[in-house]
Parts: C-alpha cells; structure tokens; sequence
C-alpha cells in the first residue's frame, strides 16, 4: 500500500477546486457589483428606478461627440472634459428652470465658498436718488 502522505487523494483535489471554483465565483460577483453602472446603484439605493436608459436614445450625442473629434478644425485644442461640462450644461439648459443649474467643479467649489461665509449689516438696498445716499428697500 503506497504512503497517503505522499499522494494527494482525489477527493481532496476535487474539494480544493471547487472551493477554488466557489471562491473565484463569489469574487467575480463582489467585483461586478461594486462596478455597476450609475444608474444601478440609484436605483438600489432609491428603491425605484430612477428613469430608463433603454427609453433615451444616445446615438446622436454620440454620433456629434465622435464627429467632433474626428473632425473638427483644431483637434489638438479639445478638451474633452470641457465637451462633459458643456453636454451637462446644456441637459440642465433643456429643463427651462431658470433655478436649476451646472457649476463645474471649481466653479461649484468657488461658490460653496462665496455663500459659506457670513453676511452682516442693516440688510438694506441702498442707492443714489436725487444726488443722495438713500435707502431703496430692506432686504
């Protein structure tokens, strides 16, 4: 009879790869959750979908994006970043609310500053009338 210690036996070869099997799948689970587009990851944490993307349409945007690039006068001059911001400005314009815009993020930044800060004074409007320091309206 041949020495156990020597050989592996076939059941433990075939446990050790299915836990290697098991392993590999969980991972692969773990890591295309974690990847997840956007969209998916709203709708997890809302409960509900938050709009369909199968109902827009993106070839035409895509389309233009690609017809930029491969066409435009200066294509070295492309800031590609600058065409994101520009494309989100422009879906935030669409919405005709004169309330909802787009900050860039140092324009975001810059005004979270602006508006953090304190305010003090009389909270009055004032004005020239007549040649005089006058108090228009209280604010």
């Amino acid at each position: 009879m041949p020495n156990s210690s020597k050989y592996l036996k076939p059941s433990v070869i075939v446990l050790v790869s299915i836990v290697i099997v098991a392993a590999s799948f969980s991972g692969g689970v773990y890591v295309g959750f974690e990847r997840r587009p956007a969209i998916e990851k709203v709708k997890a944490v809302l409960g509900q979908e938050a709009g369909r993307p199968t109902e827009v349409d993106f070839s035409q945007f895509w389309e233009v994006w690609s017809r930029v690039e491969e066409k435009y006068v200066d294509r070295s001059k492309i800031e590609r970043q600058e065409l994101v911001y520009g494309a989100i400005t422009g879906l935030v314009k669409a919405l005709g609310d004169p309330y909802t815009v787009f900050f860039p993020p140092q324009q975001a930044k810059q005004f979270a500053e602006n508006v953090k800060g304190s305010f003090g004074g009389i909270g009055a409007e004032i004005g020239i009338r007549k040649d005089i320091l006058t108090i228009i309206s209280p604010l």
